[in-house]
């Protein structure tokens, strides 16, 4: 693939979807006790130091937060490509990215999410576990981007992005911030300079 300009966000199909969706909208759908404006539900968010291994009580969800992890370092070079970032003149390892905090989503018809960023983060990502006929599409910089269940979308964090009403029930998706972590880090602390 030739790459000549930049890319703000990459897709891929979860490979596992079929096995875990039922379970993780059920997840979702039981925890989402915070409404956010324009209607939308939210679950607690589930934050993770660096490096730890996830354990949020559903191996549904934990399978897919480590394969989100693995998967992050592929989305990210390529939207690196053409960004004449140092990153570019590094060697990378796909563990360099860990999700630091994650959230579910449900949308109920007439509900969205008012345009906003996920700045200070460098990289964010929405994975779709349903999505009927007649959902909204995920907005990225005024993009429709159509979504389906068992996909992910990986995007830079600095991108607005929005959710306009849904025309149906049961849109449902989990979402996080992605942080790169360089390898000399997860070798060993960094030293205090004196």
């Amino acid at each position: 693939m030739e790459l000549h300009e930049r890319i703000n966000h990459v897709g891929y199909d979860y490979p596992f979807s079929g096995k875990s969706q039922l379970d993780l909208y059920k997840y979702i759908i039981s925890n989402c006790e915070h409404e956010v404006p324009m209607k939308g539900r939210r679950t607690q968010i589930i934050r993770n130091d660096y490096g730890n291994e996830w354990d949020t009580g559903l191996k549904e969800l934990d399978n897919l937060l480590r394969w989100v992890e693995n998967q992050a370092v592929f989305a990210v070079n390529l939207m690196a490509h053409c960004t004449e970032s140092m990153y570019n003149l590094e060697k990378t390892r796909p563990d360099s990215f860990k999700i630091v905090e994650t959230w579910g989503m449900y949308y109920p018809k007439g509900s969205g999410t008012l345009k906003h960023s996920h700045f200070p983060f460098p990289i964010s990502f929405a994975y779709y576990i349903n999505a009927p006929k007649g959902s909204s599409p995920f907005t990225l910089e005024g993009e429709d981007i159509p979504v389906r269940a068992g996909k992910i979308l990986y995007f830079k964090g600095d991108v607005m992005h929005e959710v306009k009403p849904s025309g149906v029930d049961g849109r449902c998706m989990l979402a996080g911030n992605i942080v790169y972590v360089p390898k000399h880090t997860l070798d060993k602390p960094l030293e205090p300079v004196v």
